[in-house]
């Protein structure tokens, strides 16, 4: 058996009230997987950091991870060697950290982020340690496209965790294919929001928000921009004026992306315009992808095709 220490730090993030670490534990699914922690304080890694880390990752990111890192992800755990490599469970740590970041995002908008995360482990009993580094090739804005830093409560962060728990499979396979036929609607829809999220582009974050939601709400490509904001609204509102503020946006959103698509180019005042339903657009998905996770009783995106296009036929019918 290995035992191993992980390290990672996270950006743009602050939390001002976390007086303890966050632990994020992982369901039945991903009982085999390490559990992480999330802290502020150097206090709680001070018994991992040590010349050889020191020499192993460089002055640069040691510095950093003691001294300026925002948040630190860490793990005290063992592995056994021969059922899988080091950089195979530095990437199951890695994984579960990018599943968290999804967590944060169906708490608030926000470009949360983590580069390299270290890995320092050595046989029991055994005198030399090795050292590995790796990193998720992704970078994440939030929905005006920029990095900003977001302040999260201690709440927040246990909220994140929770998701976290109870709606996560973490999957360190590379997906070379994406269907209905093999995957889940609301799978595919998570890929589209990630696409958006990895994307500083806001033409291009539109089209991946405007896809998320197709993939939810439509079964064909029949009146697909009226019948989208349609039923969007309608489900996410019984307030008239709500369902018509949500209705419009997704209209407006739609011919962005038909722009988008087509290679139009936006003059200025059209820039602003979008980046205001980009905005809108990614609280309208925030909504609907926390219903998809969290409702378990009755998940309208749990029927199969006909009952799910009956579900909406009779929505709005009786309105």
């Amino acid at each position: 058996m290995m035992k191993s220490v992980f390290l990672c730090a996270l950006n743009n993030i602050a939390c001002n009230d976390l007086s303890k670490a966050i632990t994020l534990n992982l369901n039945e699914i991903n009982e085999s997987f390490p559990i992480l922690k999330i802290t502020n304080k150097l206090s709680d890694i001070k018994t991992y950091l040590n010349r050889g880390l020191k020499e192993a990752i460089g002055n640069i990111e040691y510095e950093y991870l003691t001294q300026k890192a925002p948040l630190i992800a860490f793990c005290e755990s063992c592995f056994d060697e021969n059922v899988i490599s080091p950089i195979e469970y530095l990437d199951e740590h890695l994984c579960i950290l990018s599943s968290f970041l999804f967590g944060l995002w169906s708490i608030k908008d926000n470009a949360v982020d983590f580069e390299l995360g270290f890995l320092q482990y050595q046989r029991n009993y055994g005198y030399t340690t090795h050292y590995s580094s790796n990193r998720i090739c992704v970078t994440r804005y939030d929905c005006k496209g920029e990095c900003s830093n977001v302040t999260f409560s201690t709440k927040e962060l246990n909220q994140a965790a929770i998701f976290l728990r109870n709606n996560m499979k973490i999957e360190t396979e590379r997906i070379q294919s994406v269907n209905i036929q093999n995957h889940h609607r609301i799978t595919i829809a998570n890929y589209y929001i990630q696409n958006a999220r990895n994307c500083s582009d806001l033409g291009l974050k539109i089209t991946s928000y405007c896809s998320c939601l197709e993939c939810l709400f439509l079964n064909d490509s029949t009146e697909l921009s009226h019948k989208l904001s349609e039923r969007v609204a309608l489900f996410l509102s019984k307030n008239k004026e709500d369902r018509i503020h949500i209705f419009k946006i997704l209209k407006q959103a739609y011919s962005f992306r038909s722009k988008v698509v087509h290679g139009d180019r936006f003059k200025t005042d059209k820039i602003k315009e979008l980046t205001m339903i980009v905005q809108e657009t990614d609280e309208i998905c925030r909504k609907v992808m926390n219903y998809a996770f969290n409702t378990k009783e009755y998940n309208v995106f749990d029927l199969g095709r006909d009952k799910h296009e009956e579900y909406f036929i009779d929505l709005l019918m009786n309105i």
